[in-house]
């Protein structure tokens, strides 16, 4: 455990809290001549959630996501049935249908999908960096992007 936090980049952790830092005071500053704390107060649980599953996810290898790109193949169909779901089984509000609701949560699977696609562009980009020149591999990488724009589009933003 003491070797993992050896491990960690000190520099982009600090430099996100830093962030973090100036939008809470950004939100404090603006809830002070209200009176209305609650927004900052939401922030601060949102933040510690996240420094927390920050922590977990530095301990997953995520080299086997570069070794099996059939692994990010179907993590981007995953995300591709969520978003057709949203249509279907996400609640309607304020005429717009992008969040599943569960329980007290609400969850958007626009925000995993654009991470997956980052990954799947990435994995894809160092597979043919060589041939991108040709037409075919653009296409190819423009229909993954097109997928999603396609189910995300439609919604009023």
């Amino acid at each position: 455990m003491i070797l993992h936090f050896k491990k960690l980049d000190w520099i982009l952790i600090i430099t996100a809290i830093l962030l973090v830092g100036i939008g809470l005071l950004s939100i404090y500053s603006s809830s002070i001549g209200r009176g209305d704390f609650l927004n900052f107060k939401k922030q601060i649980i949102f933040f510690t959630i996240s420094l927390f599953l920050m922590f977990i996810f530095s301990f997953f290898d995520w080299r086997g996501l570069r070794e099996n790109p059939y692994l990010i193949l179907i993590l981007y169909f995953l995300c591709l049935l969520g978003l057709l779901g949203l249509f279907f089984f996400a609640p309607e509000i304020r005429g717009i249908r992008s969040w599943y609701r569960l329980g007290p949560l609400t969850f958007s699977p626009i925000e995993f999908a654009k991470i997956v696609l980052i990954i799947l562009l990435a994995k894809y980009f160092s597979m043919r960096h060589i041939e991108m020149y040709r037409v075919r591999h653009i296409l190819l990488s423009g229909a993954y992007i097109l997928l999603p724009i396609v189910l995300i589009f439609p919604q009023p933003d």
